[in-house]
């Protein structure tokens, strides 16, 4: 069977995250893996994640070194 994985990219995403996440494990066929890019939230939305996911999301911190905005999370996708 092909195996599906989530990418989910935040920032300072703690009002809608829940919600995403809910529709995320509401789908009829699970993902595999569920990856969370956060580039360095100052909210709790690393916190909601780990509550509602547990160990079934890995959450994986941005490492782009750039100032400018559009180029931050682009870094983590070359």
């Amino acid at each position: 069977m092909t195996r599906i994985a989530a990418v989910l990219v935040t920032h300072d995403a703690e009002p809608w995250i829940e919600a995403t996440l809910a529709s995320i494990v509401g789908q009829s066929r699970q993902p595999d893996e569920i990856v969370v890019v956060d580039d360095a939230s100052t909210d709790a939305t690393r916190v909601i994640v780990a509550r509602v996911l547990g160990e079934q999301a890995r959450i994986v911190p941005s490492t782009a070194t750039s100032d400018e905005t559009f180029t931050r999370i682009a870094h983590n996708f070359r």
